[in-house]
């Protein structure tokens, strides 16, 4: 299946401890007592295992330390559990993977990248055909929505068991439960010490492990209530006298301040394009009763903040994305002189009726009056 296979000694130890649902569990982890690791990854998400899947490949000891009690947990509820595993959209090709925004080319010259740009490296070095490539391997059925997003037909949990199973085939031990609470730089041979606490039988049991590499992947902060994630990156961070920058959300809807007409329009989807910071989105928003969510939103999002000279780049939702500007305006004139005409056709009879009832009215009356003796009688 086209994968790197690990050592035999690795790979046994690896299925040996491993549960039948593929995770280690806290009796195996134990009798593992492993207090030393070459590497040590912070985080069993999607980036996490896939660091480990990599270093495990290059023959290097890999754990992975995830606190909640299964794998990916964020993985499992993503794409509306189906897992939106990548994309491959142009717009986003030339954003993330090209180091200029007229490049359409995945693999750029290295020294084309700029020095501070490191998610383009990254997805130079590894772009989403490379792990459309790892998917089919695993004979994941997919298809593609829009904007080049690319969904399981079945369940996002086929994504956790592919990273799973690679990271077991590459000897990597994976330990669950496994809540770390600090880093620390070591003056051993081992550069880092890491301190972690899991579930004992009557009590929490800290325990640390050694490590020459962490790799932290222990997710933001957006999934905080249901994937539990917490800032311990930028806790460690901090603590390594590393530089953070100014945190913002993303992925996330847009309170809309100082303009009440859209609570009006509450419950209203539609299609539009959501442009900002030069990038463009067609799909889908709702309305609600604080401001603006929906697909093209929660895109559009990840780019707020990203003006020039300090300031907020403008969100522009255009309502009407089929449609050119002179086109939209020439619609809206005709819209507007149908529903007057409308508007007049029914005053009309209106106006007619009430000249009749006032004139009429009394005349009917009697005769009413004198039918309904008359059917009494």
């Amino acid at each position: 299946r086209g994968r790197v296979p690990p050592p035999k000694a690795a790979a046994g130890a690896a299925a040996g401890a491993a549960g039948s649902d593929g995770f280690l569990t806290r009796r195996a982890a134990a009798q593992a007592g492993e207090s030393s690791a070459g590497v040590v990854v912070l985080g069993g998400g999607a980036a996490g295992l896939l660091a480990a899947m990599t270093a495990g490949r290059r023959g290097r000891p890999v754990t992975v330390l995830e606190k909640n009690r299964e794998l990916g947990k964020k993985i499992r509820i993503s794409g509306g559990g189906r897992c939106n595993f990548t994309n491959i959209s142009d717009a986003l090709d030339r954003a993330y993977h090209s180091s200029t925004p007229s490049s359409s080319s995945r693999a750029p010259p290295k020294e084309a990248a700029t020095p501070g740009n490191f998610f383009q490296k990254a997805f130079q070095k590894y772009p989403p055909e490379k792990f459309i490539a790892l998917v089919e391997s695993h004979g994941i059925k997919y298809h593609e929505k829009k904007l080049g997003q690319l969904f399981c037909n079945r369940s996002a949990h086929s994504i956790v068991d592919m990273l799973q199973e690679e990271c077991l085939a590459a000897g990597v031990r994976l330990v669950t439960e496994s809540e770390v609470t600090s880093v620390r730089p070591s003056s051993g041979a081992e550069r880092f010490c890491v301190r972690y606490r899991r579930p004992g039988a009557e009590a929490p049991v800290e325990e640390e492990m050694g490590a020459e590499a962490v790799v932290v992947a222990s997710g933001g902060l957006s999934f905080a209530r249901t994937c539990g994630a917490t800032d311990l990156a930028h806790v460690l961070a901090k603590d390594l006298g590393l530089e953070v920058t100014g945190v913002r959300p993303g992925l996330v809807p847009l309170v809309v301040v100082g303009m009440e007409w859209t609570r009006s329009l509450t419950g209203v989807s539609m299609e539009v394009r959501a442009s900002i910071g030069g990038m463009s989105f067609v799909e889908r928003i709702l309305f609600t009763h604080k401001g603006v969510s929906g697909p093209a939103v929660l895109q559009a999002s990840s780019f707020w903040g990203r003006g020039g000279a300090g300031e907020e780049a403008p969100l522009v939702l255009d309502l009407l994305p089929a449609l050119t500007e002179e086109a939209a305006c020439a619609w809206l004139t005709r819209r507007a002189e149908a529903e007057r005409a409308a508007s007049r056709r029914k005053r009309r009879p209106m106006l007619a009726w009430g000249r009749s009832w006032r004139s009429g009215f009394p005349d009917a009356l009697r005769r009413a009056s004198g039918a309904t003796r008359f059917a009494r009688g």
